[in-house]
């Protein structure tokens, strides 16, 4: 079974912003032959796979897969995908299985554990003949603490490395918590983007006899 499934040739369907864990089966199916758009998802410790595409043209973007039992994405019949600023690691067997020789994913601005070799299946190794282009193989240290456990830190290695001007981040304004989802000019690798809350306070502060103006 699937958390979320979109239906065979289905037009303009969005899959954004959810949270989609511990579910018996996997996490996405898009439907073959739809026109899907998935986005900014947090899909972890499932009991297959995150994502499953079978001849699947869906867009896979600025989503965090981690944890699930049978692999991180799976593809196979023929599926052309495009993934960007994906951040895909912890998945028990493999963190993408290509089934088939015909299919051809093209993987831009992820970071993805243990890169091509991770790959597995009929469709990797030689047979792989996909784009992998400005992708990393890097810890995104966690903060692993509160009700965003898989965001990133200052400093991440994911922080600021994806591509932002994408027709499926159109709609999206806010990452996985709730935050702007494009900080600093640029966006993160992952659902979730690391921002700082600044807030404007006006007023007089005193010390001793100095007054100090605060804008």
């Amino acid at each position: 079974g699937y958390a979320i499934m979109s239906i065979s040739s289905a037009t303009e369907c969005k899959i954004y912003n959810n949270q989609i864990h511990h579910q018996s089966g996997s996490g996405i199916y898009p439907g073959y032959n739809s026109s899907t758009d998935i986005v900014g998802n947090v899909i972890y410790s499932n009991s297959a796979y995150g994502i499953a595409c079978y001849q699947s043209t869906a867009r896979i973007t600025n989503n965090t897969i981690l944890m699930n039992q049978s692999g991180g994405i799976l593809f196979w019949g023929a599926s052309s995908n495009s993934l960007y600023n994906n951040l895909i690691g912890q998945n028990d067997i493999s963190q993408i299985i290509i089934n088939d020789s015909d299919c051809d994913p093209n993987f831009y601005y992820c970071d993805i554990e243990d890169g091509l070799e991770g790959f597995t299946g009929a469709g990797s190794g030689a047979s792989y003949t996909g784009e992998y282009l400005n992708c990393i193989n890097e810890d995104p240290l966690f903060l692993m603490t509160g009700e965003h456990p898989y965001s990133i830190p200052q400093f991440s290695p994911c922080q600021d490395r994806g591509l932002s001007n994408l027709p499926e981040l159109m709609d999206v304004h806010t990452d996985a918590a709730g935050n702007p989802r494009v900080s600093n000019g640029f966006i993160d690798i992952g659902a979730y983007e690391y921002y700082i809350r600044t807030d404007t306070v006006s007023g007089v502060w005193t010390q001793g006899n100095s007054p100090y103006l605060i804008t």
